[in-house]
């Protein structure tokens, strides 16, 4: 399991660069990073949160099932969007109110580096889009409200 690093460390306020590897080579990564997500109670875990320095993210839970995405891009977004509450692995206990799209439309590279376009609604195009900010140094403390 990774430690996460906490808001004190620069590591997180990286942007990290476009994934060219082997995808094979970042299986047992994603695991871990996923197994580590789910121990902390969190449903998204970028990579710089644990101190790797590649393009991706995990996100998911239980009932919905694991996503593994490397080198994510955002094509779209709604007009339409909402203010909610978010909390943050690497900002313990702390809570922001963020706005952000309802609905988006992405393209992401599978744990396989399978070419993905898809369309995310509700908590997990939040999710998507608070990973994200994270690959490009950017925590929700810089764009929300603090509750």
């Amino acid at each position: 399991m990774f430690k996460i690093l906490t808001f004190e460390n620069q590591t997180l306020y990286n942007t990290l660069p476009y994934y060219v590897g082997d995808y094979k080579e970042i299986k047992n990564i994603s695991d871990e990073m996923i197994v580590t997500m789910l121990v902390n109670k969190g449903i998204g875990l970028a990579a710089n949160q644990v101190g790797v320095d590649i393009r991706m993210f995990v996100m998911g839970d239980v009932n919905y099932g694991f996503w593994t995405i490397i080198n994510p891009q955002l094509l779209n977004s709604s007009i339409e969007v909402s203010e909610l509450e978010e909390g943050c692995l690497s900002f313990p206990q702390q809570k922001y109110l963020v706005i952000r799209p309802k609905v988006i439309d992405v393209l992401y590279y599978d744990i396989n580096g399978k070419e993905t376009k898809t369309q995310f609604t509700g908590i997990w195009a939040r999710c998507f889009l608070h990973e994200l900010d994270h690959l490009n140094g950017l925590t929700f403390d810089k764009i929300g409200t603090k509750i």
